[in-house]
C-alpha cells in the first residue's frame, strides 16, 4: 500500500511540472513578464496571488477529471481567470466553468472554451509561431509595454492580457496583433490603468528595485572576504 503523503508529493510534483507543458490544444502562453515580474504593473501581490490561484485551479482540475484537467488551460492576472482549450462536451466547459468559481481568490471567470476537436501538431505550430512573433514585436515597439502584456495564441485566435497604460498604447498593440500572419481575430482582456495608479505602481517597482539592489550588495559582500575586511576596517575608524 503506497504512503498517503508519498502519493500526495508524486502528484504535486507532477502537476507542477505540467501546468504549462501538456495539453493536446494548440495553446501557448508567453510574455517578457515571466522573466521580470517585479517590472510588471501588476497590483500589491497580485502576482503571487495569480500563481497561487492558477495552481489550486489546475489541481481541482486534475481530482476532478484527469481529461479536464488535460484538456483546460488557464490565465490569471489580477484575480480574473481567463479559460482556455477546446474539450469535447459541453458539459466538461460547464464543469471547467463550475470549479473556476470556486477556487478562493478567484474574482472573475473568463470563458474562451470551445466545444469540439483540437486542430492538431500543424495549428499548434502556427500558434507557437505567431506567439514567438508578437512578443518580438512588442517587445521593440517603443509605443508598447511589452512587460505588462502577456500573449496566448489558441487555434490562430490572439488573447491579450495584462494592463495598458492608455487607449493609444492598447490599440497599438491590438493592431500589432492583427498584422501578424496567421491571426483570425484578436481578444483583448486588457485593462486601461488610471494615471493615479500608474504613478502609485511606478512608486513600489522602484521601492522593490531598491530592495534587490541591497540584497544583492549584501551576497556579494558575504561571498567576498575583502569586502568584509574593509567594512570592517571602515567601521573601526568611524
Amino acid at each position: 500500500m503506497i504512503d498517503q503523503r508519498f502519493y500526495n508529493t508524486i502528484i504535486t510534483f507532477f502537476l507542477l511540472g505540467t501546468l504549462s507543458s501538456c495539453s493536446p490544444i494548440s495553446f501557448l502562453s508567453s510574455s517578457v513578464t515571466t522573466l521580470d515580474s517585479h517590472s510588471q504593473t501588476r497590483g500589491l501581490g497580485g502576482y503571487v496571488s495569480d500563481g497561487e490561484i492558477r495552481t489550486r485551479y489546475h489541481f481541482s482540475l486534475f481530482d476532478h477529471d484527469h481529461k479536464l484537467f488535460y484538456y483546460v488551460k488557464s490565465n490569471v492576472y489580477e484575480g480574473r481567470i481567463l479559460l482556455l482549450g477546446c474539450v469535447p462536451t459541453v458539459e466538461m466547459q460547464e464543469e471547467a466553468v463550475r470549479l473556476a468559481w470556486q477556487v478562493q481568490g478567484v474574482q472573475a471567470v473568463r470563458n474562451e472554451i470551445t466545444v469540439g476537436k483540437s486542430k492538431g501538431f500543424s495549428q499548434t505550430a502556427q500558434d507557437k509561431w505567431i506567439s514567438t512573433k508578437l512578443n518580438t514585436i512588442l517587445l521593440f515597439d517603443g509605443k508598447v509595454n511589452s512587460r505588462n502584456y502577456e500573449i496566448l495564441v489558441v487555434d490562430g485566435t490572439v488573447f491579450l492580457v495584462g494592463v495598458a497604460k492608455s487607449q493609444k498604447e492598447l490599440d497599438t498593440a491590438i493592431q500589432k496583433a492583427r498584422e501578424v500572419s496567421g491571426v483570425k481575430k484578436v481578444v483583448s482582456y486588457v485593462r486601461i490603468i488610471t494615471n493615479f495608479e500608474d504613478m502609485q505602481r511606478q512608486s513600489l517597482a522602484k521601492s522593490r528595485d531598491s530592495d534587490a539592489d541591497i540584497r544583492r550588495k549584501i551576497r556579494t559582500e558575504s561571498r567576498d572576504p575583502n569586502a568584509r575586511i574593509h567594512n570592517s576596517h571602515r567601521v573601526k575608524r568611524d
